[in-house]
Order: C-alpha cells, then structure tokens, then sequence
C-alpha cells in the first residue's frame, strides 16, 4: 500500500517554493491510519512495552492563531494546529469563531493499546508474521 495516495500535495503554500503535505485524508481513513500505526510499530525490533504520549489540556490555540494569521484574508477561514498530542482548529468568519474546538490523545499505552491515563484507548492488532 502506498501512504502517498492519501496525502495531499498544496504547492507553493504556505509560501512560494514551500509544498504544503495534507495528511487528513489519511487520518480520516480508519483502516488506512490503522495500517500505518501497526507499520510505524514493526519498524522496530521489538514489540515495545509502552506507546507514550503527552498528558494534554484543552486551549483555545487555534482562535488565537486564526486571529493571527487571517488578518489578511478579512479573518475568514481555518486554523489548525497540532502537536504534543492535540489538534485545535477553528473556522473564523470575519472575525467571529463560527467554530473552535480541541481533540486531544495523549497518555501512555502498554504494548497492546491499553490505556494507562490516556482520553482514548486504542486496539493495536499484532502481525503474526
């Protein structure tokens, strides 16, 4: 399976010379997004005995950032961020947030997907190879 036909290509955004690599649609795909993480896990040697992440708290990131880097577009549009195990966005419309919310993952699982202090659990599926 090849991860690159769902992975979106934005040439010249957010700048000239700069390409911007989409990865909602694989996110979007369960299955597809499933494969990667069980791939991503076999490139190791070893089953590892915990996935980590970071224990993360609900801001309002993107409102901020939308206010920031939609001054030149009347403030509408869409602004994303993500990292440390959150993903924040908010839709903007001239300067009004239509909609803002956080989705956060974060916690530590053992080898198996069992939480242990994350907001969701998760099933990895073990190769048998």
């Amino acid at each position: 399976m090849s991860y690159k036909d769902y992975i979106t290509e934005v040439p010249n955004f957010p700048e000239e010379g700069v390409n911007f690599k989409d990865i909602s649609p694989l996110l979007a795909n369960e299955e597809v997004f499933g494969d990667a993480i069980v791939e991503m896990r076999n490139l190791t040697h070893k089953v590892p005995d915990y996935w980590i992440g970071i224990d993360v708290k609900v801001i309002e990131e993107s409102v901020a950032l939308a206010y920031e880097g939609l001054v030149d577009n009347d403030l509408t549009g869409i602004a994303i961020s993500m990292g440390a195990g959150m993903c924040n966005v908010c839709v903007m419309y001239q300067g009004m947030s239509a909609l803002s919310f956080s989705v956060a993952r974060g916690g530590k699982k053992d080898a198996k997907g069992r939480g242990k202090g994350g907001k969701k659990e998760v099933e990895v599926e073990e190769d048998e190879t």
